[in-house]
């Protein structure tokens, strides 16, 4: 599900007794708002729930520098804090444009000049644990999406 924090905070009602599984993408989109905001905490005490998870991916559609590859510390924390267990990693790839650099069908955006390399380094190091870097990138999404069932 990929919603900007405000809506998702909207809709924790529906989230909250959703039936199936649900993923966050972006990091809940959160834009400039902090962990400890309303619609933060919101966000926060639905990642406490059993059946939502969250995709770390694209940091750099989470802050004003379009090009960033380095999640927001104080998101990354609190997110882990609450569902590290729940999170898988995502590369985003081909790292599209804004939505406001697309405007319309028929025009074709420009895709971020990212390489791969650096936005999977990035995200490692910001992790620091080998450990929770192979629970995000590998355990975390065998379990979600059922690899090796």
């Amino acid at each position: 599900m990929i919603a900007p924090l405000a809506v998702l905070a909207e809709a924790a009602g529906i989230l909250e007794s959703a039936a199936v599984t649900v993923v966050i993408d972006h990091y809940g989109v959160c834009g400039h708002s902090p962990p400890d905001s309303a619609a933060g905490r919101t966000l926060l005490d639905l990642l406490a729930l059993p059946h939502i998870w969250m995709k770390l991916s694209a940091p750099y559609r989470v802050c004003d520098d379009p090009l960033n590859t380095r999640p927001d510390p104080a998101w990354l924390a609190a997110i882990l804090d609450r569902a590290r267990e729940r999170c898988v990693w995502g590369s985003d790839w081909p790292h599209t444009p804004g939505h406001d650099a697309r405007y319309g069908p028929d025009v074709a955006g420009v895709y971020r000049p990212l390489r791969y390399q650096t936005v999977v380094d990035d995200f490692t190091l910001a992790l620091g644990s080998d450990t929770l870097t192979e629970m995000i990138m590998t355990d975390n999404p065998a379990r979600l999406y059922g690899f090796g069932d």
